[in-house]
């Protein structure tokens, strides 16, 4: 009965989905509370860290963030920068480098996330 259970514990976690969040427009430096530079990946597990607190709004936010990561074991984190210095955008104008840069990566990590 127990093997059964593990077994049917370790497919549930196989099954749940998996998140790809990608931070367009990200202008932040990825760096943790000490200053030191994080990757994106590292900056949302920060991120999906509880924080200390006892009001409503810290333990609602709390909520979410458990439920984030129970859900999701598999988790992947992408940052864009604007894709141009004037706002609002306008694409069929001249398109930022680092943008472009940011898209093709992005596009190779998606491809590798799916498989």
């Amino acid at each position: 009965m127990l093997e059964k259970n593990v077994a049917l514990s370790k497919h549930k976690r196989n099954a749940t989905p998996s998140l790809f969040m990608v931070l367009r427009d990200f202008g932040l430096k990825l760096e943790n509370k000490i200053g030191d530079t994080v990757t994106a990946n590292k900056y949302l597990e920060d991120a999906l860290e509880e924080q200390s607190g006892v009001s409503q709004a810290m333990m609602h936010k709390n909520r979410i963030r458990r439920s984030i990561k129970e859900l999701f074991h598999q988790r992947q984190c992408e940052t864009m920068v604007l894709p141009s210095e004037k706002l609002p955008v306008n694409f069929n104008e001249e398109i930022r480098p680092e943008f472009v840069e940011d898209l093709h990566r992005l596009s190779d990590k998606i491809i590798s996330f799916l498989r």
